[in-house]
């Protein structure tokens, strides 16, 4: 099995004779407790935790059929395996409409027993790995916000807190998805103006001409269609924080007039010559690296230095990937209701599979992945089989810079040679294991090659997991 400890199995039957044969084929690989009833084995299961329920269908005080149906209120996702002596379609079809896992006729034929008991203990580890999961998530919740047990971002909520206390501005930066919005609203609830507004505009997504008044408000008749008072985000935002997300987005003079608010606290609305005092806390955020506009002329240097007080830098998802398992769960919780609640994990497997792509698009990539995965969930749990084939495996060429001189060229022409036969390599490995169902001896086996060369170039890429027959 792959767990390192025993499943544990609770058999409700009461003849002696089959009591006697499952416990000396069983005990080896799983710790047993047995039942006479249904009565006594819903009481067992109520005072102690079992991976798997054997019942008997035909039993006195509680029969096969009313243990079931109260298992399946009370312990929904628990296999429960059905013996039965009383054979027929009918019968195996009413079981597995109350929710048996199978059944198995008696007496009992112990290669049948032993292949369900496998299916089923496969279930039985999904839900106690899953139930790690949901525990660990819920244990690490330090802001209520975001979800990670990395230690790096651990310690960016740490400081993001301690310096909420303050009224210096705060620039945000970090990949596209990352969660640069979540860190601006945790220094806003954490700090003493959570109780006044949280303002947030996307300096990238209103065009240039709207983009003053969007920020300072304007006056009646200020511009073609302006019919009366527009109040800006600033004042909006007065006692609070307001949040500038993607600032490197700003136009030029825009950049000047947003550093003169920042010195002057004032605002002037556009169409007026009154300035208006604005008290607001302003964070920043960007996806571009701010240093280097500033280098090339296309951000203004006397605006970052101001922006940069305090510089919270979000590591990309790929530098934290043992958070995937805790986001998957986070995701799955989210929007179950919408999938009527029957997708409850995801598989191991899964999760080390999710774990060896770069997820460019991050945080928000990965959730629209765990979102289309479950929409092609038809059972519980996540397999590798639901999860969308057409997920990025690569960092992205939109990281690329232009070499300037010839030898850079060649330099830059040998690691891109490098790093396109690396990726190759990495696309062949997964979606060959993929095909396989992580089976390393089956995998190689269908790609014609040998086992040991496979697994040295698995290991040369970073991918671990087991190899399981």
């Amino acid at each position: 099995m792959e767990n390192d400890t025993k499943l544990s199995l609770l058999i409700a039957e009461d003849d002696a004779k089959t009591k006697n044969i499952l416990e000396i084929n069983l005990k080896e690989n799983y710790d047993l407790a047995f039942c006479e009833n249904g009565k006594e084995a819903l009481d067992t299961l109520r005072e102690k935790h079992f991976d798997i329920l054997i019942t008997d269908w035909k039993m006195p005080v509680m029969d096969g059929k009313a243990l079931l149906n109260s298992v399946k209120k009370e312990f929904p996702w628990m296999p429960v395996i059905v013996m039965t002596a009383f054979g027929s379609i009918q019968n195996a079809v009413d079981m597995m409409t109350e929710g048996a896992f199978y059944y198995i006729e008696k007496p009992v034929k112990l290669d049948n027993l032993e292949k369900v008991l496998e299916n089923a203990s496969r279930t039985a580890a999904n839900i106690k790995d899953n139930q790690k999961v949901k525990d660990e998530l819920d244990s690490i919740r330090p802001d209520g916000m975001i979800i990670t047990k990395d230690e790096t971002m651990r310690s960016l909520i740490r400081y993001a807190k301690e310096v909420s206390e303050t009224d210096f501005t705060v620039l945000v930066q970090g990949e596209t998805g990352t969660g640069k919005d979540l860190f601006s609203r945790l220094i806003h609830n954490s700090s003493p103006r959570k109780d006044k507004p949280f303002v947030a505009i996307n300096c990238g997504a209103i065009p240039k001409d709207l983009i003053e008044s969007e920020l300072f408000g304007s006056e009646k008749g200020a511009f073609t269609g302006s019919v009366g008072i527009i109040t800006g985000k600033f004042e909006a935002a007065q006692g609070g924080t307001i949040f500038l997300d993607e600032i490197g987005e700003l136009p030029m003079d825009m950049q000047v007039k947003l550093l003169r608010v920042l010195e002057e606290k004032k605002v002037t609305r556009l169409g007026s010559t009154t300035p208006i005092s604005v008290d607001v806390r302003i964070i920043a955020a960007t996806n571009q690296p701010l240093k280097e506009l500033v280098e090339n002329s296309k951000f203004r240097s006397d605006l970052y230095y101001r922006l940069n007080v305090i510089n919270i830098v979000i590591p990309p998802l790929r530098e934290r990937k043992d958070d995937i398992s805790l986001l998957s769960m986070h995701f799955i919780n989210k929007k179950s209701e919408q999938f009527g609640n029957k997708i409850i994990g995801i598989e191991k497997e899964v999760t080390e599979y999710l774990k060896s792509l770069e997820w460019p698009g991050n945080i928000r990539e990965f959730e629209n992945v765990i979102m289309r995965a479950m929409l092609n969930c038809k059972s519980g749990f996540i397999t590798l089989d639901d999860i969308p084939k057409d997920i990025s495996l690569t960092y992205g060429e939109s990281h690329n810079t232009i070499p300037e001189k010839y030898s850079d060229f060649l330099k830059a022409k040998q690691e891109f040679k490098e790093k396109n036969i690396s990726e190759l390599e990495k696309k062949f490995l997964l979606e060959a294991l993929r095909k396989n169902k992580w089976n390393i001896t089956h995998t190689a086996r269908n790609l014609e090659m040998d086992r040991r060369l496979l697994q040295k170039m698995i290991k040369e890429n970073g991918l671990v997991f087991t190899d399981e027959d």
